[in-house]
């Protein structure tokens, strides 16, 4: 767990609650695509979001939006590898690394609740 602030706690600070979400769903969708090794070595952000929207099933201009959030949630970060890479995350880290396993399978609401507190307690520091 973080000593300092949550990545929660600056999302809803920065964007409110329906922002915050958005933000932290972006980080485990992007997570998720990024530990199942849907992105090769220097894809641009645009090529990755695509990606992500295609992986997990929704358009191209959600996912867009979804990043708008994450930026405004979380302005010190480009991206959610910036967040997820943090010496800190590690449990975060494992956390994907088992979803990319599971890949598109069902997600229990127990691996739900899991991935979505541990993405919301990451630490943003």
């Amino acid at each position: 767990m973080a000593k300092g602030p949550t990545a929660m706690q600056v999302a809803v600070s920065n964007g409110g609650i329906r922002k915050g979400v958005w933000c932290l769903n972006w980080v485990l969708d992007f997570g998720v695509t990024e530990a199942m090794g849907a992105f090769a070595p220097g894809q641009s952000l645009s090529t990755k979001a695509a990606i992500v929207a295609k992986e997990r099933g929704y358009s191209e201009a959600k996912a867009w939006r979804m990043h708008r959030a994450f930026r405004q949630c979380l302005p010190m970060f480009e991206s959610p590898s910036d967040l997820i890479s943090l010496p800190a995350n590690g449990e975060l880290r494992r956390f994907l690394a088992g979803m990319a396993e599971v890949g598109q399978g069902v997600l229990d609401a127990k691996s739900a609740g899991a991935g979505l507190w541990s993405v919301s307690g990451a630490a943003v520091a």
